[in-house]
């Protein structure tokens, strides 16, 4: 005989969990990460902040602003415009620049020093 207590809860579990909020496994935060500032900090010594809001980035990067837009990964978080690409992470990112001719700028190792509200 089938113990149908047992099968009940499951059933309870399942329905909870379903409602549960979305989470980003690249930042282990609700989606959409919106209104968040990260700064970062890379093996380089290179700081710059990245700001998110739902389907868009913005990276403050040695006095240029880079507008990004989310691409489809499926390693992670990308933001793209073209040119420039950001993958983020939980708690580091890694920031790949076209340079046209010259060949293709790339800073790695960077890891979150801070997470704050977005300026804009």
């Amino acid at each position: 005989m089938r113990d149908d207590s047992a099968l009940a809860l499951l059933a309870a579990v399942l329905v909870v969990g379903s409602c549960a909020p979305e989470t980003d496994p690249a930042f282990g935060l609700e989606q959409p990460v919106t209104g968040k500032r990260f700064d970062y900090v890379c093996e380089s010594g290179l700081e710059f902040p990245v700001e998110l809001h739902d389907q868009r980035a913005t990276v403050y990067l040695q006095g240029r602003t880079l507008p990004l837009l989310r691409e489809p990964d499926h390693g992670g978080v990308r933001y793209g415009d073209g040119s420039t690409v950001l993958w983020v992470g939980a708690e580091d990112a890694r920031l790949e620049e076209d340079l046209g001719g010259t060949g293709t700028a790339l800073v790695h190792g960077c890891r979150t020093r801070g997470v704050r509200q977005a300026t804009g």
